[in-house]
């Protein structure tokens, strides 16, 4: 009997672990926080990148304006059009590794095992926490070859868990291999 899901959450950015919001075996939702990391640089990185948006902005106001009264070079324009949509999406790359510093429960499971450790420094893929979904559960079954023959029709099981008291349960069959 195995979990529906077993997965392994990784850090997506690199980062010193400043939090652990969760204990081994709690239940968690998805979208819970599960560690925060240290996001100064994200931040500080982020307003140097939205101060330069501002800029860009303002100045290709400026030029769209003179532009319009055939003062200035179209290619100008187009310059600082470019530099406009470079700062934008070095704005949205900065945004988004700053939310990636919060660490997020990507299913709704129970906490197996929190790897990552308060203070210690992860780079990008280091494991940080296993969350295990077991609101359903697989059953795997080993069918001799010779027998697979009598359960090619079979859609439904009665499965019997000897360590919980010889409970019976109803499984349906998800595949055959």
């Amino acid at each position: 009997i195995e979990p529906a899901e077993n997965l392994l959450v990784k850090a997506e950015v690199p980062g010193q672990v400043v939090q652990i919001l969760t204990k081994e075996g709690a239940h968690i939702k998805q979208g819970q926080l599960i560690a925060q990391l240290d996001d100064r640089d994200y931040t500080s990185r982020l307003a140097r990148i939205e101060a330069n948006h501002r800029l860009a902005k303002l100045e290709y106001d400026r030029i769209y304006s003179l532009d319009k009264k055939k003062i200035t070079a179209a290619s100008r324009l187009d310059e600082i059009e470019a530099r406009l949509t470079d700062v934008s999406a070095q704005r949205d790359e900065a945004e988004l590794a700053l939310n990636r510093t919060r660490i997020m429960a990507p299913i709704e499971g129970r906490i197996n095992e929190i790897i990552a450790k308060q203070g210690s420094f992860l780079s990008v893929g280091d494991p940080v926490a296993q969350i295990l979904r077991v609101s359903d559960v697989k059953v795997t079954v080993g069918i001799p070859e010779s027998d697979v023959v009598f359960f090619l029709d079979l859609n439904e099981a009665t499965v019997v868990i000897d360590a919980l008291n010889k409970r019976r349960l109803i499984g349906k069959k998800v595949f055959l291999s």
